[in-house]
């Protein structure tokens, strides 16, 4: 059976510059590097006007992927399947997570979602109490958007 290690995560609010002025948005960049059968991947996502993008890589592209428009070619990483999962919009993803909530897959879509929905000081402590974990050993909070689909308001 694949164990997932989650070795690595990082997340930052993205900091958009227009002309004079730079803007602060709920645009974030969350990575983790994780671990599976002896070979090391990333799994990122840029949340964009609350919208994922995912990406997978065996390089790390965080730093990148804050200044994404500058690196088009950071495109050939873009996903929008992951381990089955379809991963473009929360809609799709969060009935496939718990359809399937046991695999370490959907616990490592749910962490990154996570990572991007919430608040980036939650987060950011959460990083600090989970570094070098087992994804199974990972307590994921629930976001905003896991409520919704909960209550079935989950549609855009």
């Amino acid at each position: 059976m694949e164990k997932i290690f989650v070795k690595q995560m990082k997340v930052k609010e993205v900091e958009q510059a227009y002309e004079d002025y730079v803007n602060w948005c709920d645009d974030v960049v969350a990575s983790i590097e994780f671990n599976v059968n002896g070979s090391s991947f990333f799994l990122s996502i840029y949340q964009k006007d609350n919208m994922p993008g995912f990406y997978l890589s065996e390089e790390d592209i965080f730093d990148r992927l804050l200044h994404v428009r500058q690196f088009p070619e950071l495109m050939k990483y873009r996903i929008l399947y992951f381990a089955g999962f379809k991963v473009d919009w929360y809609e799709n993803i969060y009935p496939a997570i718990y359809r399937l909530i046991d695999t370490q897959y959907a616990k490592l879509i749910r962490l990154i979602c996570y990572m991007a929905r919430e608040n980036i000081k939650d987060v950011e402590d959460m990083i600090k109490h989970n570094k070098k974990k087992f994804i199974d050993d990972i307590e994921i909070p629930t976001t905003d958007i896991e409520e919704q689909f909960f209550e079935g308001k989950l549609a855009w």
